[in-house]
């Protein structure tokens, strides 16, 4: 049974870092962020790579915005596949 989220609950990333400029990153930042949390929505696992494919951002990123979303409230797990392989879902 697949269930819908409540994104809306958790407030929004404070993007970071010393590369950050608002005028130049804000706005490509959170879009980025938004399609991560579109693409994990459902709660299904999924590694970085599925991640890409469904989002077309660079693997880095989406562990970066997944990253945010756990700073900004949202339940991120993680669970270890073996050879170095990651699975990622957001159940809140």
């Amino acid at each position: 049974m697949q269930r819908s989220l409540d994104f809306d609950a958790a407030p929004a990333p404070r993007f970071q870092g010393h590369d950050y400029h608002p005028s130049r990153d804000q706005q490509r930042l959170a879009t980025q962020y938004d399609r991560v949390l579109a693409a994990m929505s459902d709660g299904q696992w999924r590694d970085l790579d599925e991640i890409r494919a469904i989002t077309g951002d660079p693997q880095a990123s989406i562990s970066r915005q997944l990253r945010y979303a756990k700073e900004a409230g949202h339940v991120v797990e993680r669970e270890h596949r073996g050879n170095g392989r990651y699975v990622y879902r957001v159940v809140k």
